[in-house]
């Protein structure tokens, strides 16, 4: 799995969460850019903006990643922040 998109990510950590009990479903909701702004004014810009990593250069030089990239990460930053949070069975900071 690549996370390539914001909607994949967010997908893919709604899934771990749930899997780990600190969600209801493992479903996302979508939101409209209005009600977004509503929200947080930066919103739109924040949450609909491209955010692309990519490590080229380091590797021309030779550089290469020691640890397990994100899509491996998920369900341990997960959990970490669950158990930061003290959310557990279906109450979670996630639900509104």
């Amino acid at each position: 799995m690549a996370l390539q998109q914001w909607a994949t990510a967010a997908k893919a950590i709604s899934a771990a969460a749930h899997a780990q009990g600190a969600l209801k479903t493992a479903g996302v909701d979508e939101l409209a850019v209005a009600d977004a702004a509503a929200i947080q004014p930066w919103a739109p810009l924040l949450w609909g903006s491209n955010c692309r990593g990519r490590a080229d250069r380091f590797r021309t030089l030779g550089w290469a990643p020691q640890v397990q990239g994100m899509e491996q990460s998920i369900g341990e930053m997960v959990k970490f922040e669950i158990e930061g949070t003290g959310a557990t069975g279906v109450k979670a900071t996630f639900d509104m």
